[in-house]
This record gives C-alpha cells, structure tokens and sequence, in this order.
C-alpha cells in the first residue's frame, strides 16, 4: 500500500525523486555560477597580468630607446669629433707639404721651376750662385724640421698611407734642396730624371705607369714631378675626409687575408696527401 506524504499525495519514490531532482538542479546552477566566478576570475586575472607584463615590456623598451638615443648621440658627437680632428689634421698637412717652398728664397723657386734643358744655364746666373752661396744645409733642416714638426703630432688622424706619401714627398724635397746646398761646390744641377734619390721617392708615390708618363714629358722640372706626388697626397686626402679610405684599408685587410688562407690551404694540401699515402 502507497504511503502519502505532505498531502500532496505523493509516495515516497515520488518524493524522492523530486527531492533528487530539485537537488540536482540546484547543485547545477551553483556548479554553474562557481564556473561563471572562475572564469571571471581567470580572465580578470589574466587581463591583470598581460596588464603587468605589458607594462613592463614598454618601460623596457622605454629604456632601450633611451639607451640607443643616448649610445646614438655620443656616437654621432664622437663621430664628428674626429671629423673635426682629420679635418685640421689635412689643413696642416697641407700647410707642412707646401712650408718648404713658400719659406724658402725665390731662387730656389726658379730652378724648381728650370727644366732639364734650362738647369745647365739657369745656374750659372749670377743671383742664383749668389744665392745658393747663402743657403746651407742647415737652411734645409730648419725647412724639413718645421715642416715635419707639423704633421707628427697629427700622424694618427692622417693614417699610414697619407703619411706614407707625406714622407716620401719629404724625401724628394730634401733631395732637391741639398742640390741646390751643392750648387756651389759642383756648379751643376741634375735633372729629375738622372737623380737616383728623386726617382726612388717618386717611385714610392706613383704607379709605375705614372712615373714612366711623367718621364716622357721632356719639359717636366723639378717643379712638375714635386706636384705629381702632391696630387697623389691630395687624392689620399680626399679620401680620407670622405670615410672612402678607411673602406679601401678594411678591403685590402680581408683580400690578404684571403690570401693568406688559401695560401695556407695550399700548402697543407701537400701535406695531407703524404699523410694519408702513409697511412694506405
């Protein structure tokens, strides 16, 4: 016989049923709304924290730009710095290439300017004896000294190659003015193209094909094969206030080591061949 409770005539299966039923509706939706909180939590939390991190990120970067700027402006003030610096350094240079000559007595300019078929006569002038008779060889190093005193403290602004033309040009300067010290004693004054210590200089300078050129011309003077190396020494110059030398040098370096690498395999080649006849 069915048993009936709360007068809703129900029986007790009935009664438990609805009772399980309204349990697990009511477990459902709390299960429900605690995943809803979860989420909402989860999602708060990971807004909070993409937050944080992308905050720190920009600062990050923040201080990166503020680095680069400040590595960036003390690069360009340095750049610009030694700019400067190789600029002054070209001004006296070009002040110490032509010192010799423009302090020099304006006879020694007239035979600079005699080519070989005028030296022979051009030296037996009077005022140029009479000149020659006054210039000693310590006129000479008091020229080439001053001259010299210029460029070495800026030797390292002006690179090995400028000064390398710088010193040869020297070289030759110093050759034709201890003639001209001579000149009294031997009465004559060789050209260019028979003196063995002006065409060693010249060749240090130009190219081969440049100093056979300049050979042929039969009026070149001292004057001419003198400009003939300051043109080169203005060529390097220029390069070297462009940046293009600094290029051409790292260019040479890493043709030579090349080189020297194939080179290098080369000769190891020989070597690894023996070893390993040896070891068949």
């Amino acid at each position: 016989m069915p048993v009936y409770i709360l007068g809703l005539g129900m029986t007790d299966l009935e009664a438990f049923l609805v009772t399980s039923v309204s349990s697990a509706a009511t477990w459902g939706a709390l299960t429900w709304l605690i995943q809803s909180w979860l989420a909402v939590r989860i999602n708060e939390s990971v807004k909070n924290e993409y937050a944080i991190k992308f905050e720190q990120l920009r600062n990050d970067a923040a201080r990166q730009r503020e680095a680069e700027a400040v590595a960036t402006g003390a690069f360009s003030a340095t750049h610009l710095a030694a700019h400067g610096r190789r600029l002054d350094a070209v001004d006296k240079l070009w002040q110490a290439v032509q010192l010799p000559f423009s302090k020099s007595p304006a006879f020694v300019c007239v035979i600079d300017s005699a080519t070989a078929d005028e030296l022979p006569e051009r030296v037996k002038e009077g005022p140029i004896v009479d000149g020659a008779k006054a210039f000693h060889a310590t006129s000479v190093a008091e020229l080439l000294g001053k001259s010299t005193l210029l460029v070495e403290p800026i030797r390292p602004y002006l690179g090995e190659d400028v000064y390398r033309m710088f010193f040869w040009y020297r070289a030759f300067v110093a050759d034709f003015l201890m003639h001209v010290v001579d000149l009294p004693s031997t009465g004559t004054f060789p050209p260019w193209q028979q003196d063995a210590g002006a065409l060693n200089a010249l060749g240090r300078v130009l190219e081969p094909t440049e100093l056979d050129q300049l050979r042929n011309q039969r009026y070149a003077s001292w004057a001419v094969a003198r400009e003939a190396i300051q043109l080169k020494i203005l060529g390097a110059m220029s390069e070297l206030i462009s940046g293009k030398q600094s290029a051409r040098a790292g260019l040479l370096t890493a043709m030579e080591i090349g080189e020297f690498a194939a080179r290098s395999e080369s000769s190891a080649k020989p070597g690894r061949e023996r070893s390993g006849a040896r070891t068949n």
